[in-house]
């Protein structure tokens, strides 16, 4: 009895900082779409008849769940747009821990963190906090910064950039890919001892290599911003990661 006591007064603050997270049942900031394969208003039923009830055993349930709520959106416009849904799925958890009100110092907005211009840009509508939309433009968008690194021929290689684009703005990463080709072409200059107008650029394939331009990114965006999407590569990859060997643990 007194451990039930000790778990209650342990979980309740935890719940009450989730059930912040979550809209009223009948919240428009819920997706409507596809609700057959949506699970959202039945959990979030549960989770505050959890909480009425006190039973810290099924709360805990649903917190652990709260990362899968949107799990049918991510799949099904990953489907539509051709994109891994795992990885757009790990795109969510680092930008806003899948907060569909998120809002970032710099204002972008939802669970895929766009920023109102991009948003606009994508279906000339700003989105704002419908989770379906924001989800299906971030996916969108993360697919153009993909396919517009053609020059990355590896293809574990291309996320990379394509995830560093998709935080630090592809117009950044070109700046970073130029200064690293800029480098190559000095070293092997003077290592052979020949004018830099000699040296061809795919003598060298270093450039094309995420960690490699990564160097030069301070350059491009300042210390602070360039730490910031260095980490946010290796971070999204581990989620990726941990959400593929889980998916293919239970199939």
């Amino acid at each position: 009895m007194l451990y039930k006591g000790i778990t209650f007064f342990i979980v309740l603050p935890v719940l009450v900082v989730v059930a912040g997270m979550y809209p009223p049942p009948d919240s428009p900031r819920w997706p409507t779409k596809r609700t057959a394969e949506n699970t959202e208003y039945a959990e979030d039923l549960r989770f505050f008849s959890a909480i009425s009830a006190g039973s810290a055993v099924n709360a805990m349930e649903l917190i652990l769940k709260f990362e899968d709520r949107f799990d049918s959106l991510f799949q099904y416009h990953s489907e539509q747009l051709g994109a891994d849904w795992l990885m757009a799925k790990a795109i969510g958890k680092k930008e806003s821990s899948f907060r569909s009100r998120a809002v970032s110092n710099c204002g972008a907005q939802s669970v895929m963190q766009l920023m109102p211009a991009t948003d606009r840009d994508i279906d000339g509508v700003v989105d704002g906090f419908n989770v379906d939309r924001n989800i299906h433009n971030g996916i969108f968008y993360y697919q153009e910064q993909y396919k517009h690194f053609p020059e990355i021929p590896d293809q574990s290689e291309r996320i990379k950039f394509a995830l560093a684009s998709y935080n630090a703005g592809r117009g950044n990463i070109n700046k970073a890919i130029k200064l690293a080709q800029r480098q190559l072409i000095r070293e092997e200059s003077k290592a052979r001892g020949v004018p830099i107008t000699t040296i061809k650029l795919s003598q060298s394939k270093e450039w094309q290599t995420w960690d490699y331009v990564a160097q030069f990114l301070p350059q491009v965006t300042g210390p602070k911003h360039s730490a910031q999407t260095i980490n946010y590569v290796p971070s999204v990859l581990g989620y990726y990661h941990e959400y593929k060997t889980t998916a293919e643990a239970t199939t």
